[in-house]
């Protein structure tokens, strides 16, 4: 991992990812039947890049925008994720 802030949104969605057995239905996504865990955890990582740009005096972004950096079956899912909501943190 490149830097300091994918670390942190790293251990964040490992943290989270710890509850998935707190949702085992399905929820809806756009049209899409996806586990609930997935939900959630977009939920969370919005609010920890929201939480990390409110200390650089920048808007919020809108959740949705956590679903751009998911990358299914990829073996390095978490990581990729993490690269993203780094990059939304920073973003001006």
């Amino acid at each position: 991992m490149p830097n300091i802030l994918t670390a942190k949104f790293y251990n964040q969605l490992w943290m989270k990812s710890a509850e998935r057995d707190k949702y085992p239905y399905e929820a809806d996504d756009d049209g899409a039947t996806v586990p609930a865990w997935i939900i959630h955890e977009r939920a969370f990582l919005a609010e920890c890049v929201n939480a990390e740009r409110a200390k650089r005096g920048l808007s919020p972004i809108d959740p949705r925008r956590i679903k751009e950096g998911e990358y299914a079956g990829d073996p390095k899912y978490g990581e990729r994720l993490a690269e993203h909501c780094a990059q939304l943190a920073v973003e001006e």
